[in-house]
């Protein structure tokens, strides 16, 4: 199967721009959240509780986002 996207420059720079970008957000979204992972289970010894909660809550957030619009960042 072939797909093929068609825009009609420079009408549609943005839907382009975002459509050329989505692999690089993809990968950006998807090691945000291993570091947000890999932050919480491996804490560093200085790290305290209260910021330790925060980084969950980021990832908590992160993850509702990610749920909410439909996004598998395990492709």
């Amino acid at each position: 199967m072939k797909a093929k996207l068609i825009f009609s420059l420079p009408k549609d720079q943005v839907d382009f721009k975002l459509a050329n970008d989505a692999g690089k957000m993809y990968l950006v979204l998807w090691e945000y959240n291993q570091w947000l992972r890999q932050t919480i289970k491996y804490a560093p010894d200085d790290l305290t509780d209260e910021q330790l909660a925060v980084y969950a809550e980021c990832e908590s957030q992160l993850l509702n986002m990610i749920n909410e619009n439909n996004v598998n960042l395990d492709i």
